[in-house]
């Protein structure tokens, strides 16, 4: 089969190594055809730079996927956080009224037992007057 040299653009056998016209080395002279046509070394060169260039962008694209999925998840936490802390102090407000009830109770009932003991103590006293 008959494939064209892609730098002089005359016909060779796609088994030549190299272009007997111009002496292009078609697939870097292992004496066979390479895709769609005779690739030079710096034809392959370029398309391997460019392969390179497209997996580092594509890297460069997941990386940057990824921070913004990790500053995602960063953020979230952080409104998750600021919610319990929310959260942990209408709890404690709760538990200082809650407490401060309790006390009041206690002191008024400490207040009546003192009157109670007084009235009890001068009822006793008065008794011998």
């Amino acid at each position: 089969m008959l494939v064209t040299c892609s730098e002089c653009g005359r016909k060779i056998s796609e088994k030549a190594g190299t272009c007997p016209h111009c002496g292009f080395k078609g697939s870097l002279g292992t004496g066979g055809y390479y895709g769609a046509g005779y690739y030079s070394l710096e034809k392959m060169e370029e398309r391997e730079k460019e392969r390179k260039e497209y997996v580092k962008r594509m890297e460069e694209e997941e990386f940057e996927a990824q921070q913004l999925a990790a500053e995602k998840r960063r953020r979230a936490r952080e409104q998750e956080l600021k919610e319990q802390e929310k959260q942990r102090s209408k709890n404690e407000a709760i538990g200082m009224v809650i407490a401060c009830i309790f006390l009041v109770g206690i002191v008024v009932g400490v207040i009546y037992g003192i009157k109670y003991v007084v009235l009890e103590i001068w009822r006793f006293v008065s008794a011998f007057f």
